[in-house]
Parts: structure tokens; C-alpha cells; sequence
């Protein structure tokens, strides 16, 4: 994770297929992506403690691809008000000479760097802000590409090493390569001890897979993991552990799972030609020989004679049509009133179909919203089954009399089916304001906290039906609020829990979650940040 390899201008596929705000899997060291495991929180802290009171060179010793230069950012993020801070790179220090320049870039007020006794002048100033409450902290990443001459003249700024550490506090990030020159150093000075070193320790299997998900869900993931758990085992053994090895494993990874997506919607060549060309030869001929055979027809068949033309009255194709053609001038018993529209057409809903005892009731009221047919208009559509006839079917209403009311026993046997169709829309209606109110946009409790405080984020789903399944099922072990956020033009549902003055509170407060909530790696978020998120309509 020390080298900062060129990246492509275009994205690889895998973050459109997943939907992904940017690579999760890119070699970069941006502190949002700074995977708070408990193990190397605890280093941190560690780190910041023996900064303050140590008098020892402080290693923290990784092999490549270890996390080193995130752990760096994340100590210079956490710094105290009162540390001068100055970082240096050990690539780009290749001498003494240059070591001086690059201090007195940092501690301009110090002294020049070509002045011959800047070392002592250096450690003065040091002392001096000791003085007046301040330390002055020198950080050097990929310290083991720093020249051992140059590592020996930082040490000997002072009369000895012990005198330099006491006044400059020094953190090297490195490989084991530098253990043999730290050794000759240690050697060089008996009966001191100058070097504190701390190992950042590998993930193991689970905290592979859940570093590979934290990554996932930074960049906006939301789902199931995408890779399988044959891969994540194989991922983290080959890896050993190692976060930048793993961001290069999973980047590989996701590449060939998409591969293999390409290659199975891509239909076989060599079969699916040979089919088209016989199916091409096979139309070919089949058009040609029709063409024959309509010109052996054109020359064989006689002259027929001039035909007369006649208009005949075909019956009508549906009985129900042929009745509403011409109307009846008075009730018939012996012939069924035709159904209305409305209890023919298909229902809404299904749940809403009535019985067999209900079709009749149903049929024999009329409907006011449907005008009657008139004489010589064809239906548009015929019903899909003819309805079943009741036992004494009811007369038909004359037109003018559309509107007029049902006898009352008909009214009476509707009724049921009536109230039926009616309580399944408020029943929809309940339903969607429970749903509306559970997933309320931006709660009280939000605009109540302060902006600096942090909380942790639990969960982000675009379908609030998640963010409802997850409320249900964890809302007894823990007080979480779901909050409706806006990204990529759409809403986006988080849910989080607590609120703690700052981010070591928060930090501390994930550990005495429920287990099931500890599982999902909750991370620290701040209150304005959120606020930020909120849709601009709230």
C-alpha cells in the first residue's frame, strides 16, 4: 500500500455492474477507506500514547501492502493541537544534506540548513517548544529506502541519540529490511534502549472478508457480498492478511467473475453459423418454390366467368351483440338481461372476485356509471367467460332508465361484495402510511444532536424494505433510528445508533453492541456529514 500505482482514466466494469460510486479495490490511500479493525485501533492508540511519552525511535514495523501508510495518515488525522508535525518520505531523502533541508523546511524558524550548526540550533528550537507545551514530531514513511548515513545523522542532531530523541520525537513506517541497520545503530550506542517497535498483525479469514465488505460499502455497495467464500479463503491466503495485497486480489477477481458474465451471454459461433446457413438455404428454397407453383397456377387454371357480387346478412357472431342491436320494447322473462359492463370486465384485484351467490347479486344491479348500447354499435371487446345465469333472472332496465335503483333484495345480496371492494383500497391505504411513517426522511432525533457529535452507521440500502426487515428483526437489542439520505439522484436509507461526543467514544461504544450488530462493523460517522446527505427537499 506504499506505492501509488498509475490508475486508468476509465473505471473497470465491475463498478458499473455493482453500481459503485468509484473502485473500492484502488491502489489509493484516501482516509475514508481506512478499515477500523479493533486490532489496529488498538495500535493507534498505542501509537498516539508513546508519541507523548516515549523518548524512544518509534518503528512500526510491516511487510508491503500491510496498511503502514493508512496507519500513518490516520496518527497525522488524530494528532494533538499541540504537535508540530513533520513528514518526510524515505525515497525522496538520499543524504544528509538533503535530510537538513527538509527540516528546515518544517522548522523554518529553527534555523537554515546550510548553517553549520544546525543540528544543535534544531534541537534547541525543539526543547524550546517543549516549553511552552509543544512537541515537535517528525513522521518518515517507507523508512526502509532511508540510507543508513542518513538515518545515523538524524539520530546524531545531538550529542547522542538519546539527547536527539528526547527533544524531536521520530516515527519511521517501514519494511523488515531496515532491522539490520537499526541494529548497527543500537549497537553503536551500549546500554540504551532507542528503538520501540510495534508490528501491525495480518487479518485473519473473517476480518479479510469484512474488510473486502467495508471497502464494498464505502464506495456505495449495498447487497450480499459478491464473492463467493471459496474466494474469500483463497483471497486471504494468498494475501496473508495484507489489505493492499487483498485490494489487488479482490480488484483481479471481480475482472474475471465479469469475464465469465461476458462469456456466457455469448452465443457459440461456429454452430449458430452453420445453422443460419442452412436455415438461409431452406427459405430460399421454400420462396422459389412457391413461385413455381403460382406460375404453373396462373398458366393452367380456366377462365372462370364474371361473377355477380351480393351483399348477404351474416348473424351475428355474438348472441349478446345481436340483443343489443335492437331493443326489446318491453321486459321479456323468458330471455336474460345482458350483463352489465362492470361485473364482466376483470377485476382489479383478484382477491376481490365474488362467489358464485355473489355473481348473481352483482349481475342483477344495474350499473349507473355504463350508458346503454345504441342500435347498431358492435361491442369493442366480448367478455371473457359468459357469466353464470341466476335461477330467475332479473328484467332488463330500459334505457332511459339506467339510473334508477335495484329492487331491494338484489341491493341487499351486493352489498357484502360492495363493502369487500371497498375495505381492500383502505386496507392499501393503512399500509402505505404505516410505511410512510416508519421511514420518515429526517426524525427529530437527527436535527437534535449536535452537528460535531458521531454516531455509527449500521446499514445503507436503496429499498427502505430492507431498512424496515432490518428494524424489525434488531430493534429490540438496540435504539436505531432510520434516516432517509440522498445519493446518485436517489434516496438512500441508512440506519444508525448512539450518539458520542467524538470518534474514540464511538469507537469504544461499538465494542459493547449486541454480537449481531458487532458482526456488521458499524463505523463512525458525524452528524453534520449526515445532515449533509438529507434529500434538498428537508
Amino acid at each position: 500500500m506504499n506505492a501509488d500505482a498509475s490508475q486508468p482514466d476509465t473505471p473497470p466494469d465491475y463498478v458499473a455492474a455493482l453500481d459503485l460510486d468509484c473502485d473500492p479495490f484502488q491502489d489509493r490511500h484516501e482516509a475514508r477507506f481506512f478499515y477500523a479493525d479493533p486490532a489496529l485501533m488498538q495500535r493507534l492508540d498505542l501509537l498516539q500514547h508513546l508519541t507523548r511519552f516515549s523518548e524512544q525511535l518509534l518503528y512500526v514495523r510491516a511487510p508491503a501492502g500491510a496498511g503502514k501508510t493508512m496507519l500513518r495518515q490516520q496518527l497525522q488525522l488524530r494528532a494533538a493541537e499541540h504537535w508540530r508535525l513533520c513528514q518526510l518520505d524515505g525515497a525522496a531523502v538520499n543524504t544528509a544534506a538533503e535530510l537538513y533541508v527538509q527540516l528546515s523546511h518544517c522548522y523554518p524558524d529553527a534555523a537554515a540548513e546550510n548553517t553549520e550548526h544546525f543540528g544543535s540550533d534544531l534541537i534547541h528550537y525543539c526543547l524550546g517548544l517543549q516549553q511552552v507545551g509543544q512537541l515537535a514530531v517528525l513522521v518518515i514513511d517507507n523508512a526502509e529506502r532511508l540510507p543508513a548515513p542518513v538515518l545515523e545523522a538524524l539520530l546524531g542532531l545531538a550529542r547522542s541519540p538519546a539527547e536527539t530523541l528526547k527533544a524531536l520525537r521520530i516515527l519511521i513506517f517501514a519494511t523488515p529490511e531496515l532491522d539490520p541497520t537499526l541494529q548497527s545503530l543500537s549497537l553503536k550506542s551500549p546500554g540504551e534502549s532507542l528503538v520501540h517497535t510495534l508490528d501491525l498483525p495480518p487479518f485473519d479469514e473473517q476480518q479479510s472478508a469484512a474488510y473486502l465488505m467495508y471497502q464494498l460499502a464505502i464506495a456505495g455497495y449495498s447487497g450480499d457480498s459478491p464473492f463467493s467464500a471459496t474466494e474469500v479463503r483463497a483471497m486471504h491466503k494468498t494475501a496473508d492478511g495484507r489489505p493492499g495485497e487483498l485490494n489487488r486480489l479482490a480488484h483481479e477477481t471481480l475482472l474475471e467473475q465479469g469475464l465469465q458474465r461476458a462469456a456466457a451471454r455469448r452465443p457459440a459461433g461456429p454452430s449458430r453459423s452453420r445453422r443460419g446457413r442452412w436455415l438461409t438455404g431452406y427459405a430460399l428454397l421454400a420462396v422459389a418454390g412457391i413461385a413455381i407453383g403460382l406460375w404453373q397456377l396462373d398458366t393452367r387454371a380456366p377462365a372462370l366467368p364474371g361473377l355477380e357480387e351480393q351483399t348477404l346478412q351474416l348473424p351475428p357472431a355474438n348472441p349478446l351483440a345481436a340483443g343489443m342491436d335492437t331493443p326489446a320494447p318491453g321486459p321479456d322473462p323468458a330471455t336474460p338481461s345482458p350483463p352489465d359492463t362492470e361485473s364482466v370486465s376483470e377485476p382489479a384485484d383478484p382477491a376481490q372476485v365474488p362467489a358464485a351467490g355473489e355473481t348473481t347479486a352483482l349481475e342483477a344491479e344495474p350499473s349507473p356509471a355504463v350508458p346503454a348500447p345504441s342500435v347498431g354499435e358492435t361491442p369493442a371487446e366480448a367478455p371473457a367467460a359468459p357469466a353464470p345465469e341466476a335461477a330467475e333472472p332479473a328484467p332488463p332496465a330500459p334505457p332511459e332508465q339506467a339510473t334508477a335503483p335495484a329492487p331491494e333484495p338484489p341491493a341487499a345480496q351486493a352489498a357484502p361484495a360492495q363493502t369487500q371492494t371497498e375495505a381492500a383500497p383502505a386496507a392499501a391505504a393503512r399500509t402505505r402510511a404505516s410505511t410512510d411513517t416508519d421511514t420518515t426522511p429526517a426524525p427529530d432525533w437527527l436535527t437534535d444532536q449536535p452537528a460535531g457529535h458521531y454516531t455509527l452507521q449500521l446499514l445503507g440500502a436503496r429499498d427502505p424494505e430492507t431498512v424496515e426487515r432490518f428494524l424489525a428483526r434488531h430493534g429490540d437489542e438496540a435504539e436505531l433510528h432510520a434516516i432517509r439520505t440522498w445519493r446518485k439522484a436517489a434516496a438512500w436509507h441508512i440506519v444508525v445508533t448512539g450518539s458520542y461526543p467524538d470518534r474514540a467514544a464511538a469507537t469504544a461504544a461499538r465494542e459493547a453492541l449486541p454480537a449481531a450488530l458487532r458482526q456488521l462493523q458499524p463505523w463512525p460517522r458525524r452528524f453534520d456529514q449526515i445532515r449533509a446527505e438529507l434529500p434538498p427537499d428537508e
